[in-house]
């Protein structure tokens, strides 16, 4: 995966769409967490690549480049190399599920993560029935204390 913008080792970035407050949520995260995921490529654009078969045979590049392509805050390795697609919302809500598994779903059409590849919510604030629908969906919760 070569798009977004990847951090280096020991490096500090401030991704520029990602705002700083869910930024905070990442940095949080990771202190909390700092062996789970490694290799974190922010703001990855989810268009088609030259490996995809929709490449090629429906020409959506051409017209993806046209419009403002959704980004994905983060799509991260995990353990035995797990593609994680990564939402970052301080308060998650309905929306928030449904933009994870789009991401996810366009990701894997298009070839930018693979077939079993997680989703993954970082949060500070969700509602019982999210987490419910969370649960039920595949999506895995990550709350952070406020």
């Amino acid at each position: 995966m070569n798009t977004g913008t990847t951090v280096k080792p020991g490096g500090s970035i401030q991704p520029t769409r990602i705002r700083k407050e869910e930024f905070g949520l990442w940095l949080d995260y990771i202190r909390t967490n700092p062996y789970y995921l490694h290799n974190p490529v922010f703001e990855v654009p989810i268009v088609p690549t030259e490996k995809s078969a929709s490449w090629i045979l429906d020409g959506y590049k051409r017209d993806w480049d046209l419009l403002n392509a959704p980004r994905a805050d983060v799509i991260v390795k995990g353990i035995l190399n797990k593609d994680f697609v990564v939402e970052l919302k301080v308060s998650a809500d309905f929306n928030t599920l449904a933009q994870v598994m789009a991401y996810k779903a366009l990701a894997e059409t298009f070839g930018i993560v693979t077939s079993d590849a997680e989703m993954l919510i970082i949060t500070r604030n969700i509602s019982n029935t999210n987490r419910y629908l969370a649960d039920l969906s595949g999506i895995k919760i990550h709350r952070l204390q406020p």
